[in-house]
């Protein structure tokens, strides 16, 4: 019996359940049919043009990403637009899009448990809890020891390799408990605040956040959305490959090679 789309739709949410994404998100099946035949994935963190191409070069029929094609939603589909090409593209060459997005943020043993993990950061819970006490929006743990900031400033720079990174607070902060948000973190700021935790790690934190940290005596280290979320592809190229031998479905995993920090630093 061949694979469909609902087939491998049906291993993600039972890995990161849609009940657990935010309810402003756009997850789930953006573009194609859930009875489409699947012979090969690809994996992308992002709906790009590029992606959508080099997803249609390489023969896949199913594309899963992290972020949606869109949030906001659209009344139209103008296809001369950007949204309205890839659109066309995916359907022109039978490409379904799919999006893992804020449930797979949130699932245990996802996205933010991976990033806490590869940081080294343990004995975690979610920093905002869902229905499910081991799951929602990012993390809450302890380093092994307590550790200056500019310390841990050089072993993130490592475990992520990254070369630059924005920090708030005092780099001879003593850092022990640390919370945590892959992607865009600012929303949580406040949540951080609330608990005892030294540091927050996150992306794209906003200026008047930033001065509440300060304000709170605490610090943060953002390491950018890219940077917080670029492990989607190798996590879900993992967790689909045992997921797919232990029902013997064979399928062939592309991971997009061509995504890079949009942002440059001179």
């Amino acid at each position: 019996m061949s694979t469909k789309t609902i087939d491998i739709i049906k291993i993600l949410e039972s890995i990161a359940p849609l009940e657990l994404a935010e309810v402003w998100d756009n997850c789930g099946l953006q573009v194609g049919s859930k009875y489409e035949k699947v012979s090969k994935i690809y994996l992308a963190l992002d709906p790009t043009l590029e992606n959508i191409q080099n997803a249609i070069k390489h023969n896949a029929n199913l594309i899963i990403t992290h972020h949606p094609l869109t949030i906001t939603g659209f009344k139209n589909i103008d296809l001369d637009s950007y949204i309205g090409k890839i659109v066309s593209l995916c359907i022109k060459n039978n490409l379904s899009l799919f999006s893992y997005h804020t449930n797979f943020d949130s699932a245990e043993g996802c996205l933010n448990d991976f990033f806490a993990n590869k940081i080294g950061i343990k004995d975690t819970k979610p920093l905002v809890s869902s229905k499910d006490e081991k799951a929602g929006l990012g993390r809450i743990g302890y380093l092994p020891k307590s550790i200056k900031l500019k310390t841990l400033i050089k072993k993130i720079k490592t475990d992520l390799n990254i070369k630059t990174l924005k920090v708030i607070g005092s780099l001879e902060n003593e850092i022990k408990k640390v919370a945590l948000n892959t992607g865009s973190g600012s929303s949580l700021v406040k949540n951080f605040l609330e608990t005892s935790a030294d540091l927050y790690i996150s992306g794209d934190i906003r200026y008047h956040d930033a001065l509440n940290i300060v304000e709170g005596k605490r610090c943060c280290i953002d390491a950018g959305h890219f940077g917080t979320e670029v492990f989607f592809v190798d996590l879900v190229y993992d967790i689909l490959k045992t997921e797919l031998k232990e029902k013997n479905i064979k399928l062939e995993i592309v991971k997009s090679t061509i995504e890079q920090e949009p942002f440059i630093y001179i």
